[in-house]
């Protein structure tokens, strides 16, 4: 089992600020900074039946016209709890976890959603990991603008509100080996688009109301909740490794050494498929990073 070895040591600053004296910007600051750069990477309209149809694909099992996410006026746009009361209670995700992460930021990271959705597992119990926000785990989130202007009605707006989105987008990377991942935003008394990021920028929806039309968000959602690994944007060449997997103890001592740390964690090691011209089985070649 081979190892890769960074070519540069790994940049650990949505992890810890500790490491340096450099004052560290404020949240705001950063969010102006990364707008400038993303502004021109958004894409759309796009008609929410194409979107859907394009990126999101079908459940196996159709969603019958009845079963929709009926929201009430307390869960317009202010109350997290309500909103996601409304989406477990409509049976349409029990596949998946929501959580309301607004009180519950993460210390190390400067920017985060306001809901987070998580994959059940097989077997998962209910534990700390689906009820506060981890980074690791997060399937898709939801911004939830509370009541302030739609973000891409123009250039000006963009700018002062884009950023926290970029920001949550380049946190879940850094935590995740990703594709392409969706989010939701919310806007207004009830509207909303649906977002798809990959490296390249992000394709938003028309909007829709989320309380007068409830078909579209409940559409998403009961796709998403049978989407597979890959269909939820995850890149299926990188996996978990274990204590117990060939080549973890040295890949453990390898990158210890040369990032002038203790310990490498297990948890924190990945194996990627890489395919090799050279190959005499024709079998990609697995590297542990």
């Amino acid at each position: 089992m081979a190892v890769i070895r960074p070519s540069t040591p790994p940049q650990t600053e949505q992890r810890s600020h500790t490491h340096t004296s450099t004052p560290q910007k404020l949240a705001s600051e950063r969010y102006k900074d990364m707008t400038w750069d993303i502004c021109d990477k958004f894409v759309g309209p796009m008609p929410i039946a194409e979107f859907l149809s394009e990126f999101v694909p079908e459940a196996s099992q159709a969603r019958k016209t009845e079963r929709i996410i009926s929201f009430d006026k307390r869960s317009v746009s202010h109350n997290e709890d309500h909103f996601i009361q409304a989406i477990k209670t409509s049976g349409l995700a029990d596949n998946l976890t929501f959580v309301n992460t607004t009180a519950k930021q993460d210390k190390a990271i400067l920017g985060r959603p306001d809901i987070v959705i998580y994959r059940k597992r097989e077997g998962h119990q209910e534990n700390e990991r689906l009820t506060s926000l981890d980074w690791r785990a997060v399937d898709v989130w939801i911004e939830n603008k509370k009541g302030k202007e739609d973000i891409f009605r123009n250039l000006t707006h963009m700018r002062r509100e884009a950023g926290v989105e970029c920001h949550v987008r380049w946190t879940e990377r850094a935590y995740r080996f990703r594709v392409f991942s969706y989010s939701i935003i919310l806007f207004g008394k009830a509207e909303g688009r649906l977002l798809r990021w990959d490296r390249s920028g992000a394709i938003y929806t028309e909007i829709f109301d989320w309380t007068k039309d409830p078909n579209t968000l409940s559409e998403f959602i009961w796709r998403l909740n049978s989407l597979t690994f890959a269909q939820r944007g995850y890149d299926t060449t990188v996996t978990s490794v274990s204590k117990n997997d060939k080549g973890v103890g040295d890949a453990q001592s390898t990158l210890a050494v040369y990032m002038d740390v203790k310990k490498i964690e297990v948890e924190d090691l990945r194996q990627i498929l890489v395919n090799d011209d050279h190959a005499t089985d024709g079998q990609p070649k697995p590297y542990i990073i």
